[in-house]
C-alpha cells in the first residue's frame, strides 16, 4: 500500500537529520509514511525537487531538518486541509511586499510557530494570528514547513536554477503557486517546532535580490503595518503542543489585528 505521506528532509548534519525523522516517527505514529533523505542537496529547491521525484505519496511534506509537527493527529489534519487547498504551511502572508512575509504586517500576516526561548531551555510559541483555522489566498510561506499535493507540487517545482541556496526558495514557490491560481493556505490548527528563527544575512540578500527581480510584477504596494507578533512561554514541547489551540490563536487575533481591546499585545516586532 503507498504512503499517504511523502517526507522530504534535506540535511548534512546526521544527528540533526535523525532528530528530525525521530520527531516524524513521532508525529505520524500510526500513519504509513515515507521519509525521503537528501544527505547532499546543493540547494534546497535541488533537493527538494529530487526527493519529490521520488515520492509515492498523496501528500509531500517539505520540511527543515530543526523543524516538525508536534500537534496530535497531525497527518489526518494536513489531509483535511489538503482536501481543498493545493499547498499549505503554518506561517505566512497574504500579501506580498517583498519576499520575507513577516513584513507584510498586521493584518496580512498569519500562523504561528514554536522556538526555543532565548538564552533559556524553555520555548516561545509565537503567534501572528488567524481568524479560521485554513487562510486562504496565501501569497507567501515560510519554507520550515510547507505541505502540497504531490501532483500540484511535481508540476510547480522549485526553481533550482535560481534559487541555488538556501533562501527564498519558499517564497518564489508560494508566490509563483498562487500567481498560477492554486489555493495557498496558512492553517492554524498544525503547530510546528522550529529551531532557528531565520537568517536575514548577506545569502539572505542576495537571494532576496533575485526575488525581486524575478516578482517586481507582482509584488503589493500598500502603506507599511504594525508588525505584532504575541509571545507566550512554555515550559517545553509538550505544554506548547497542548497551549496552543486553534481557539487560543483566534482570542489573541483581534488585539493583534488592532481591533481589540486595547490590552497590549506581549512580544516583539519583526
Amino acid at each position: 500500500m503507498k504512503p499517504r505521506f511523502s517526507v522530504v528532509v534535506c540535511s548534512i548534519e546526521p544527528t540533526r537529520l535523525a532528530e528530525c525523522i525521530g520527531a516524524y516517527d513521532r508525529a505520524f505514529a500510526g500513519e504509513a509514511f515515507q521519509v525521503i533523505r537528501i544527505e547532499d542537496a546543493s540547494s534546497l529547491a535541488e533537493g527538494y525537487n529530487r526527493g519529490m521525484a521520488s515520492a509515492q505519496g498523496e501528500f509531500v511534506v517539505f520540511t527543515h531538518d530543526d523543524a516538525w509537527p508536534i500537534s496530535d493527529g497531525v497527518a489526518d489534519r494536513l489531509a483535511a486541509h489538503l482536501a481543498v487547498c493545493d499547498i499549505v504551511g503554518v506561517a505566512g502572508a497574504t500579501l506580498a511586499m517583498n519576499g520575507f512575509w513577516g513584513y507584510c504586517g498586521q493584518p496580512h500576516t498569519h500562523g504561528h510557530v514554536v522556538t526555543p526561548a532565548a538564552g533559556s531551555t524553555l520555548v516561545d510559541a509565537l503567534v501572528w494570528g488567524a481568524e479560521t483555522p485554513r487562510i486562504l489566498g496565501a501569497k507567501l510561506l515560510d519554507g520550515c514547513f510547507i505541505a502540497a499535493r504531490r501532483s500540484v507540487a511535481a508540476d510547480l517545482r522549485f526553481d533550482a536554477a535560481t534559487f541555488d541556496g538556501f533562501h527564498l526558495y519558499d517564497s518564489d514557490f508560494a508566490l509563483r503557486a498562487h500567481a498560477a491560481g492554486l489555493a495557498v493556505a496558512v492553517v492554524a490548527d498544525v503547530t510546528v517546532f522550529h529551531r532557528s528563527i531565520g537568517d536575514f544575512g548577506l545569502k539572505w540578500q542576495r537571494f532576496h535580490e533575485k526575488f525581486l527581480a524575478h516578482h517586481r510584477s507582482l509584488l503589493d504596494t500598500v502603506p507599511p503595518r504594525p508588525c505584532r507578533v504575541a509571545r507566550i512561554g512554555f515550559r517545553n514541547l509538550v505544554e506548547a503542543a497542548q497551549g496552543i489551540t486553534p481557539e487560543k490563536i483566534f482570542s489573541l487575533t483581534p488585539r493583534l489585528r488592532g481591533h481589540g481591546d486595547g490590552t497590549r499585545i506581549s512580544g516583539a516586532t519583526i
